[in-house]
């Protein structure tokens, strides 16, 4: 710096160039940018305690800084932290190598909806923006979460994010652009794993190994769910999940692969393909897991022939309410760590294992039509009831075995 510290203190409403030699650069009060505001490389922006910085209608905040010359976005008052620096209706931050700390201050709303970076794509119904591209970033010292997405995902140029010492998880993000999650390292915080949102998977995506888990279940919001299932034109949503995927569930939660149930080809599909190595797990996000702490993975409608668990290990699941029809007592019937509610056209569940459920493994919850062999290259653990069930005849039980195994 040669002329700094360059006050900031009101609105940017024309374009501006915040220089290297003008740092630092102080925000004091809140500040909204409706222009493009460049920073050099080697720029450094102080924002005072509390205060939030909104970009807005088409307005951007961009820097590239490089390894040698970063960027530096950070608290004004040590100890102080600034609120949130968000992208909202249209407005974006574009930032390669650069280091963003000191904010996240809690609001007055729901500690998981607040982030150091917060962005909010348009309504549900049109196509989402991308608030943030960011290549080389770290997001550091959050006292809330470090980025919150709203109907929005990152930006496929992304790359190399590194989010550290957050008090709450490294990002909060919906499950429909869930595969947006850059590359990067996300441990050193509070909760080192991927929140995910309460809103359903509309299309194709792929949840990525990056390294921490996926949590699905937001504090304030009963109904917990993973839902995989497209609406209007879109005929089918698949969810693809690599080797490695740990993804781990709040009590009561179900992952629904199509919700509804009947003869129609489901709007959903999983592809969940793990290798002996590196499976896929499914699991209970209780401190001390228990069996069916949650209710299981549910395939509605006619199963897409897409579908594939294959070394994948589902555990602690199996509540009452997943399954369909058995010759089992209740509230046995209906409680499956994986059911499958309409005959599906293949065994599509190869290599699993199903561990720690207080009444079914595998429910065959059809009726009327002969069973699907889920028994021969399938592992069974602590199974209470039975490990794979028979379906259903049409005229009712009639002396028919509720357990196939």
């Amino acid at each position: 710096p040669t002329s700094g510290p360059t006050m900031h203190a009101s609105g940017a409403t024309a374009d501006q160039v915040w220089t290297a030699a003008q740092s630092p650069h102080v925000i004091p009060f809140d500040m909204t940018i409706n222009s493009k505001v460049t920073l050099e490389p080697c720029a450094e922006v102080q924002i005072g305690p509390g205060v939030a910085v909104t970009v807005r209608n088409q307005g951007s905040i961009s820097g590239v800084g490089t390894a040698s010359t970063p960027i530096l976005i950070h608290e004004r008052d040590p100890g102080q932290a600034w609120s949130a620096m968000s992208a909202v209706t249209g407005g974006r931050i574009r930032l390669a190598y650069a280091t963003i700390r000191g904010g996240g201050k809690p609001s007055n709303g729901i500690f998981e909806n607040t982030g150091m970076l917060f962005g909010q794509g348009n309504s549900a119904a049109a196509t989402p923006k991308e608030p943030f591209s960011l290549r080389h970033v770290t997001l550091e010292g959050s006292e809330s979460q470090g980025v919150v997405l709203e109907n929005a995902h990152f930006s496929d140029d992304s790359l190399d994010l590194t989010i550290r010492g957050s008090a709450g998880y490294p990002a909060h993000i919906p499950p429909n652009y869930v595969g947006s999650l850059p590359t990067g390292t996300y441990t050193g915080n509070a909760h080192d794993e991927i929140l995910l949102g309460p809103t359903s998977i509309l299309k194709d995506t792929t949840m990525h190994d990056r390294g921490v888990p996926y949590h699905v279940g937001t504090p304030n919001n009963p109904d917990a769910r993973l839902q995989v299932q497209a609406t209007g034109g879109t005929p089918v949503a698949t969810l693809t999940i690599e080797p490695g995927v740990v993804i781990r569930l709040d009590k009561d939660a179900t992952v629904y692969v199509e919700f509804f149930t009947g003869e129609n080809p489901a709007a959903g599909a999983l592809i969940a393909r793990g290798t002996a190595e590196r499976p896929i797990l499914f699991t209970s996000a209780e401190a001390t897991p228990a069996s069916s702490d949650w209710v299981g993975i549910r395939f509605g409608g006619l199963p897409n022939p897409a579908n594939i668990l294959d070394h994948v290990r589902v555990e602690y699941a199996g509540q009452p309410g997943a399954g369909g029809y058995t010759c089992l007592p209740p509230p046995a019937e209906n409680s499956g760590a994986i059911s499958i509610l309409t005959r599906p056209s293949t065994g599509f569940i190869t290599n699993t294992t199903v561990a720690h459920s207080l009444y079914q493994g595998i429910s065959s919850g059809w009726r009327g039509q002969p069973p699907v062999d889920f028994i021969t290259s399938n592992t069974f653990e602590d199974i209470a009831g039975c490990k794979v069930t028979n379906p259903q005849p049409l005229t009712g039980c009639n002396g028919v075995q509720g357990c196939a195994l």
